[in-house]
């Protein structure tokens, strides 16, 4: 396959919300593959609330500038170097990590991307471009947080909160292939697609505080606690009042924050934050260990993701696909910052 010298891309040029700071280029250089890295042809990219987020917060010194935006991505190798387990043709999904595209600028809003071999697997056939695309980073946070930090074994029961959101998604289904019960918080618009994803039951907590209706139903005293809850939200009172439905020397893995707003809000969130870390139960501290992590993206948990899809046992719900033109691109920011999205809002870059 003939690789161009230039490509098309998107480019983060400063800080700010995405309709302000991506530019569109056509003379890109393509970037050259080193030692243990390929050249993926890109199909697909997928947004991840996090690159939205980091946009207009993260400072200018953080990241290099100019840089592509986004994670994830599914296509084609273009180039091989031998030290890859990779050949040129493999249909393959993977990720740049987040550390890596603050300090390299690479990205994957754009039409050719260089990869480590590690974070890239092969595609199983049942997964479309347009699926694979959206599992790398929010299917690798989910394994992380249910296997190594939860340590979820089979026949134990979990709850998770945020059932519908894309980490929740997935959290589902690998809790069922690692042979859970699964109990997850989400709308009455996203029960059906929980309970398909293999969700045992739902608890809708839009109708009274959850953490009422988890000393309610699910106490310890009634034999139906958990062995472990994976927060992706971040809900507060939810860890504050976890003692009740949360086994013993059992773990609260949390991912999410919920968004401050204002200079208080956001020096109670640091404070909280603090507190669940370091603050003793003798004085009042919840008697639940609290685990607080930043996603790394190890093969064996793509490996695994590919290996449960190729199985039957998991796949990846998209919300919408969207073009990668100007009108198509802020659509899809758009439709990420709803926060309505049923599925990985994804965008088409090549066949």
């Amino acid at each position: 396959m003939s690789i161009p010298p230039t490509q098309s891309t998107w480019l983060q040029v400063a800080k700010g919300k995405p309709e302000e700071v991506l530019k569109f280029s056509t003379d890109a250089p393509v970037p050259k593959a080193g030692k243990g890295e390929v050249l993926v042809k890109i199909s697909h990219a997928a947004l991840n609330p996090v690159g939205s987020k980091m946009m207009p917060m993260l400072p200018s010194f953080m990241r290099k500038l100019p840089a592509v935006p986004e994670s994830d991505l599914s296509g084609t190798v273009v180039d091989a170097s031998d030290s890859t387990r990779f050949k040129n043709g493999d249909l393959v999904f993977g990720i740049i990590p987040a550390e890596l595209g603050f300090k390299t600028g690479r990205g994957t809003i754009c039409q050719y991307a260089v990869l480590k071999d590690e974070h890239l697997v092969l595609k199983p056939s049942v997964l479309s471009f347009e699926q694979a695309a959206g599992i790398s980073l929010a299917g690798a946070t989910a394994h992380q947080a249910l296997t190594q930090k939860g340590e979820l074994k089979a026949g134990e029961r979990v709850f998770i909160n945020g059932g519908g959101s894309s980490v929740g998604r997935f959290a589902i289904q690998i809790a069922k292939a690692l042979g859970a019960y699964v109990v997850v918080s989400c709308s009455s618009s996203s029960r059906q697609a929980c309970l398909a994803l293999g969700a045992d039951e739902t608890v809708d907590y839009t109708t009274s505080p959850l953490e009422s209706q988890l000393s309610n139903s699910y106490s310890l005293a009634s034999s139906l606690g958990f062995n472990l809850i994976f927060d992706t939200i971040g809900s507060q009172p939810l860890y504050l009042s976890s003692a009740n439905y949360l086994l013993p020397n059992r773990k609260y893995v949390v991912i999410g924050v919920e968004s401050p707003k204002g200079l208080v809000s956001t020096g109670k969130l640091l404070s909280d934050f603090g507190m669940n870390l370091l603050r003793p139960t003798w004085l009042n501290g919840t008697p639940r260990e609290w685990v607080f992590f930043l996603t790394d993206v190890k093969t064996s948990y793509l490996e695994d993701l590919a290996r449960w899809a190729a199985e039957g046992k998991f796949t990846c719900s998209v919300d919408s696909v969207h073009e990668w033109d100007q009108e198509g691109v802020f659509a899809a920011y758009a439709r990420l910052a709803t926060n309505k999205a049923q599925g990985k809002v994804v965008i088409r870059i090549g066949a």
